[in-house]
């Protein structure tokens, strides 16, 4: 009875490993099979992709690659516009707004302002407002007549102006007063940038590196900064840029910052460019449209380290440029905190905008309206606008100006 049992108990075993090996053998078939075909579909996926060897030049791969490219970034943008307007019907406005028209801002070297300078040409030309240009055609800054006229440029068909909506400029010896009375019920505009970068962009823009001879230097601006061979230099080259704000000397500087503070509507900041047009949209009742922007003058310069005998020289020379980017650092934050709506929603919505509408131009060459105004620059602006209101209140008369 007992042998019987046994026998029992080991035919159930052996039957056990049968099924067993049995599943394991048919398992790993299956899933050879499968393999085979991921595999098949991958390679069929990837000749696709990157085209047949036997029949497609390495040219004609790099286009079909390029293609792909273009079009999976048109999906992404488009998935990014649907996104985009859902948020945008979201953001909050201001209520009883209306479009400001007027406004005048004040283009410092070297701050961004070709940037924004663009971009507010863009606003006047698709809305038809009267800009005030430069009286030479080549010229790029605006300037007083003896403090009581503003140069502008003149056309000689009309005998009286009409009155002028925008300056979007460079200004010497700029006058709040005779501006204000020049554009009335304008906003009045300008940027700060930090000092010590705003003195080595302008050091690198008129190629004093060169004409000095510091290209081979590992940092030519600061060899010329804390060099004493260059002192001389130094003392003609680095001054306030606050001149351009039509002030040479200050005597009470707090005083003319709470002036300036009156004065300017909006002091935009550089390192906080896309905070700044945010602002500058509430400001004018603008959509975000209106403040999306194409960089302009970017230099492939990387900028370098600010020593701490660099800043020397700098805090003494700019002494109260840096006064007046900390008080209008700390001015842009209040006006954030200030802010009518959700800030960082608005700011999300903008930036998501502002790298959709980037990014479709980058594939879109030219013939694409709103891609053409955006990359066009300021001499392009000034140029097509002079043209364009010549047109406007000269009508087809031949007379050059």
């Amino acid at each position: 009875m007992a042998k019987t049992s046994w026998f029992v108990l080991c035919i159930c075993i052996i039957f056990a490993l049968y099924v067993y090996v049995y599943l394991e053998i048919g398992i790993f078939i299956n899933l050879l099979m499968s393999s085979n075909n991921i595999h098949e579909r991958w390679r069929n996926t990837d000749q696709v992709a990157l085209g047949n060897k036997s029949c497609h030049t390495p040219s004609q791969k790099k286009d079909n690659t390029k293609k792909q490219k273009d079009s999976a970034l048109m999906e992404y943008l488009k998935m990014e516009e649907r996104t985009s307007k859902l948020k945008t019907q979201n953001a909050k406005q201001p209520r009883n707004c209306k479009p400001e028209t007027n406004f005048i801002f004040n283009k410092p070297y070297k701050t961004g302002g070709s940037t924004v300078g663009a971009l507010l040409y863009r606003y006047g030309l698709k809305h038809n407002l009267i800009a005030a240009l430069p009286a030479e055609p080549t010229s790029s800054v605006i300037q007083p007549i003896n403090g009581s006229e503003v140069l502008t440029l003149k056309y000689p068909c009309i005998n009286k102006f009409p009155v002028y909506n925008y300056i979007s400029n460079h200004i010497r010896d700029y006058n709040y007063t005779l501006f204000k009375q020049f554009i009335p019920k304008a906003k009045f505009i300008t940027m700060a940038r930090l000092p010590f970068r705003q003195m080595e962009s302008l050091f690198y823009w008129k190629y004093l590196h060169i004409s000095l001879g510091l290209q081979n230097f590992s940092n030519p601006f600061e060899t010329f900064l804390t060099n004493i061979n260059y002192r001389k230099n130094v003392d003609r080259f680095v001054k306030s840029f606050l001149n351009q704000l039509g002030h040479n000397e200050i005597k009470d500087l707090e005083k003319r910052l709470l002036a300036y503070d009156k004065e300017y509507d909006l002091v935009m900041i550089t390192e906080y460019m896309e905070e700044s047009l945010l602002l500058l949209k509430q400001l004018m009742c603008w959509t975000f449209d209106d403040i999306v922007y194409y960089s302009q003058k970017l230099s492939g310069r990387k900028p370098q380290h600010i020593t701490s005998k660099m800043e020397e020289v700098l805090i003494n020379k700019l002494g109260n440029d840096i006064r007046f980017y900390e008080y209008f650092n700390k001015t842009l934050w209040h006006k954030i905190h200030n802010y009518n709506g959700d800030f960082k929603n608005d700011l999300k919505i903008f930036r998501s905008k502002q790298t959709r509408i980037t990014g479709s131009c980058s594939v879109k060459k030219y013939n694409d309206e709103t891609c053409d105004l955006l990359r066009m620059d300021v001499p392009m602006y000034r140029r097509l606008i002079r043209e364009v209101q010549f047109n406007t209140f000269c009508g087809n008369k031949t007379t050059e100006f």
